[in-house]
């Protein structure tokens, strides 16, 4: 009896010792450069600062989506890395493959890069306004203001969800999408059949909100777009780079945040010619009017 336990113990500690092996091996296997794709040649602590558009337009739509969700900070450091010519040129040079893992896996850069066609950026933002709208659905006001203590602490504007829907249902069409930053521009016609290009840019008391009412300073811009002679020959864009200066209704605040207030212009005005820039590097051959 004695020697078959010994002899079952030393079964046991064989299998024992190939199991471990054997977990060993996956382990290496599994972090390999291999099995892990490009990003594994991002892994290494502060790698991804010097990762660049030509790296990252060799990665899979996943490893791009991973790579810039974990690093939000890359999109910031992308979106001036290169001069709007150099980005589009960039662009053209890529396949249709490589294009569409950008699109869909970089959505939060490709909408905001300078330099690329204004339908791609369009496209990026429809998928950015989908990926939105689940948490802002959630947490949208459906509160009775009979009651306020049920008031959702984390207010959505009804109007928001219902704008950002009509974004990700191609109804309107968003050629920048940043309102962490107070920017947002809405494009109104097509490219592909525009002979000039208008600039709206609103002014004192203009927000994202004045975008997502029942009355937005979009129409202006719609108007000329839907009037245009030949049919389909105007592309305007309103532009909102960043926060405005504004007027308090009650009492009136004329020196705070008013239009008197040049620190609002000295901020905005580089973002507005980064902005005309990056159309004319997409869209060389249409004269513009702001």
């Amino acid at each position: 009896m004695q020697e078959s336990l010994k002899g079952l113990n030393t079964q046991l500690e064989q299998l024992a010792n190939e199991r471990a092996s054997a977990d060993n091996m996956a382990v290496i296997t599994l972090t390999g450069a291999t099995s892990r794709g490009t990003l594994a040649s991002w892994s290494l602590p502060g790698a991804p600062g010097g990762v660049t558009l030509e790296q990252l337009a060799g990665m899979s739509e996943t490893d791009i989506a991973t790579l810039l969700a974990a690093h939000p900070e890359l999109t910031d450091k992308l979106l001036t890395a290169q001069t709007p010519e150099q980005t589009a040129a960039w662009w053209q040079s890529l396949t249709l493959d490589q294009q569409h893992a950008l699109v869909l896996g970089g959505s939060t850069l490709i909408g905001a890069l300078d330099g690329l066609p204004p339908a791609i950026r369009v496209a990026a933002n429809r998928i950015n306004a989908a990926n939105q709208l689940p948490d802002l659905e959630r947490r949208q006001l459906t509160a009775d203001f009979n009651h306020l203590a049920t008031v959702n602490t984390n207010f959505v504007d009804p109007h928001l969800v219902n704008y950002l829907r009509r974004v990700a249902d191609g109804d309107v069409q968003l050629y920048l999408w940043r309102p962490e930053k107070g920017a947002t521009i809405e494009m109104a016609g097509d490219p592909r059949t525009a002979k000039s290009v208008m600039f709206v840019v609103p002014g004192t008391n203009a927000s994202i909100s004045k975008f997502t009412s029942d009355n937005p300073m979009t129409g202006f811009a719609n108007w000329q777009v839907e009037r245009s002679v030949p049919p389909g020959s105007v592309l305007a864009f309103t532009v909102l780079t960043g926060p405005m200066p504004y007027l308090t209704p009650d009492p009136v605040d004329f020196w705070s945040n008013g239009p008197q207030n040049n620190a609002f212009a000295t901020a905005r005005a580089p973002e507005y010619a980064a902005f005309q820039k990056g159309l004319t590097a997409s869209l060389p051959d249409l004269p513009t009017v702001s």
